[in-house]
Parts: C-alpha cells; structure tokens; sequence
C-alpha cells in the first residue's frame, strides 16, 4: 500500500494510492490484484472572492476516482477439491475420492470502480451544513459460481463472469440547534436516490433467479 498527499496553499488538494492485495483463494495465475485511486478537492471558501460572502463557512468541490477489489468467496474454490467415498464390492467396504469441483486456475479478483463527485457547504460558522454526493459505482469479474456444460463432468464453476453499475444522488444536512457548555441538540436530514442495474451475466444467459433468505 502507498499513498501520497500534496495540498497547495491549502487550496487545492491531492490525493493518491496505490493497494496491492494478494489472495490464496484465487487462482496461481491471478493471485495479485491492483488497485489505484485518486482524489481532488478545491476549498472555495479560501478563495478571496469568498470573503464577500460571511454566510458561508465552508464550501468545497470534491472529485475522486477508486478501485476496490473482492475476494469473498470460500478457501480453495479455485482448486480441485476431492471428497472421499465408498462403495461395496465382494463383501467389501471400498474406500475412494471424487472430485467434487471444477478447478479454474484464472478465477481472479472482482474489481469495483467508484467515481464521486461532492459538494460540502456550511453556513453560518457551521450552524447548518449540507452535503452532497454524486456517485457511480461499476463492478466486473464478479465472482459467481456459474453453470457450465455439463459435457464437463459438473454443473457450475466458479467464474469471473457479469458486470453491474449502481449510481445514485445523496443529500445530507446538519443543523445545530442549541450549542453552549452544557448541551448539544443537533438535527440531521439525509435522503438517497440510488438505482442499482445488472448489466451483464455470464455467457447465454439474460436472466437469474435467486432465492433470500428472511
């Protein structure tokens, strides 16, 4: 992991990472995953032209753009697992193994890429503040144990197969409405606008059913 920071008068700001994640559970050719991610804000609230302005105490435009990765799947699903059997032959309890999955050597990360756009303001030395954030999030390679022909020997296998997109609008205010030595009442309104879509599953298929849970 590295991260780097840079602020220019206090005015414009700078941020950038890089993670490096590796994982047993994926396979040996893809058992690293990069992800970077970037930042900038500008404070307009230093500006000098803000000084005209005493309503505002803050005010601030925020750009960002990262990458995450996902490993949530169970130990070794990448592998070939064997169980153990039997069966009866000549009076005989016969002990054997099976393989009770398709390997897949490729399975790698799922990598989600995230841009946000946001806007803090504040007024009246931050008696109210409001917040507001414009995001999409875009995820690929999900890690999903899909179907395969049956040609195979099994029926599914883990894969790196779909892509879906979540995008939304979220507004938060603050308000303080008592402040002094002995007591704090704060009051705080947040409301999303948030639409979720599967853009892509595995090859063939243009639907899935799921069972959950309640």
């Amino acid at each position: 992991f590295g991260k780097a920071n840079y602020s220019f008068k206090n005015k414009y700001l700078f941020a950038a990472s890089l993670r490096a994640d590796g994982s047993s559970k994926f396979g040996t050719e893809n058992q690293w995953g990069y992800f970077p991610s970037a930042s900038v804000a500008w404070r307009v609230i230093v500006e000098n032209f803000m000084q005209k302005l005493p309503a505002f105490s803050d005010l601030k435009l925020r750009l960002s753009y990262g990458e995450a990765g996902n490993n949530r799947i169970a130990n070794y699903a990448a592998l070939g697992i064997f169980n153990s059997g039997s069966y009866p032959l000549n009076n005989q309890t016969n002990i054997t193994a099976f393989q009770n999955n398709l390997p897949n050597p490729f399975l790698k990360w799922e990598a989600t890429k995230s841009t946000n756009i946001g806007l803090d303001l504040g007024f009246f030395k931050q008696r109210i503040s409001l917040t507001t954030e414009l995001y999409e999030n875009k995820s690929k390679d999900l890690l999903y144990n899909t179907r395969v022909p049956a040609s195979s020997g099994f029926k599914k296998q883990f894969q790196n197969i779909g892509a879906t997109s979540n995008r939304g609008l979220e507004f938060t205010l603050n308000r303080i409405n008592v402040k002094n030595d002995n007591f704090i009442w704060n009051t705080t309104f947040n409301i999303a606008f948030n639409k979720t879509k599967v853009l892509a599953l595995s090859e063939g298929e243009t639907s899935l059913i799921t069972k959950s849970l309640t």
